[in-house]
């Protein structure tokens, strides 16, 4: 059995949930800089069980590479996600085809969340119900900031992360809106600058 989400993220919370191996897309399919599956598409063994979770945030290019592989090389392709949360960053959906052509199967109840009172809220959410954010709030959950304090924030955390190998997309995305601004609150501090 193979796990794939299209964040790292998502791997971890396959690998935590017991899927014995858990990949991002991008991994799977070879993807680097330079070239999408320059790499070429990991080897699996025919008839591999493959289960892409969160599929409503992968790319309809890499939803399509995935089904297309699976189907040549004999493989069970399970797609799961919610096609009404995020979409994919790049061009998506391809979750919401699926699910206009061929159906969907949806869970009684929530799963995934440690706080009991996240699982109704979350649902709740779901349906359109804005007055639930009251009570996200009420458990510290929404937070607000000054936007350039707000961007100031995420710039330093994403660039912490990235120094650390981790989410390097995101970080890039950041650190390009950074440089592209001139220097806010952390004028030219050399531990958080990135230079292009």
């Amino acid at each position: 059995m193979l796990g794939l989400a299209t964040s790292h993220a998502g791997r971890n919370a396959l690998a935590k949930s017991g899927v014995p191996e858990a990949l991002n897309t991008s991994r799977f399919l070879g993807h680097t800089k330079e070239q999408r599956g320059g790499l070429g598409i990991l080897h699996l063994e025919p008839g591999t069980f493959i289960l892409l979770d969160e599929a409503s945030m992968t790319s309809t290019r890499d939803l399509r590479d995935i089904a297309v592989h699976a189907a040549r090389h004999g493989h069970k392709l399970i797609i799961s996600g919610d096609h009404a949360q995020l979409a994919a960053v790049e061009s998506g959906g391809g979750m919401n085809l699926l699910v206009s052509e061929l159906g969907h199967v949806e869970l009684a109840e929530a799963v995934r969340f440690t706080e009991e009172w996240e699982r109704d809220a979350s649902l709740r959410l779901r349906r359109g119900e804005t007055a639930v954010l009251a009570e996200y709030d009420d458990h510290g959950r929404i937070r607000g900031n000054d936007p350039a304090e707000a961007m100031e924030d995420a710039r330093r955390l994403y660039v912490a992360r990235y120094l650390q190998g981790d989410d390097a997309p995101a970080a890039c995305y950041f650190a390009s809106l950074w440089r592209n601004t001139p220097p806010g609150p952390g004028g030219d501090d050399p531990d958080i600058w990135i230079n292009g």
